[in-house]
């Protein structure tokens, strides 16, 4: 008897294996409680957060021309740089304690967050052009091509 259950538990492992978590049993969020923890629990977000800025920045370069993939790579460069930078600033109070890898893994997973949200409004600003063939919205004034 004990082995049958056991035979199915295991079968009912397999099958949840094979096709996924019920919709709606996402795992639950890293929740560290001593400071290494959480500061691993911020890696991983960070982890995550920029995998999906990479795909998200892929999938625009796969749309831009050569000129537009140029000017994204800049932006992109130019962005990074403030991030790491602006980041240091914020956790900087607290440089000499043990918060502060938490404090700068934290900064920058939010700023990666907000980073994808710009990539993709570019990608459905430049969606829209393409499937018009007309600017989405004027020029700034004042405003001019680098």
């Amino acid at each position: 008897m004990v082995k049958r259950g056991f035979l199915l538990l295991l079968v009912l492992l397999g099958l949840l294996a094979w096709t996924g978590w019920p919709e709606g049993w996402a795992a639950e969020p890293c929740q560290g409680e001593t400071t290494v923890e959480m500061r691993d629990c911020a890696q991983q977000e960070l982890n995550e957060f920029e995998a999906a800025m990479a795909k998200t920045y892929h999938t625009l370069m796969g749309r831009l021309d050569d000129k537009g993939q140029s000017l994204l790579v800049q932006a992109q460069h130019s962005w990074q740089t403030f991030r790491n930078h602006h980041c240091l600033v914020e956790a900087d109070p607290r440089r000499d304690g043990s918060a502060w890898p938490l404090l700068y893994t934290g900064c920058l997973a939010r700023a990666t967050e907000t980073r994808i949200e710009q990539l993709k409004e570019s990608l459905e600003a430049y969606s829209a052009y393409t499937q018009t063939g007309q600017p989405v919205t004027d020029e700034e004034p004042g405003v001019s091509d680098p």
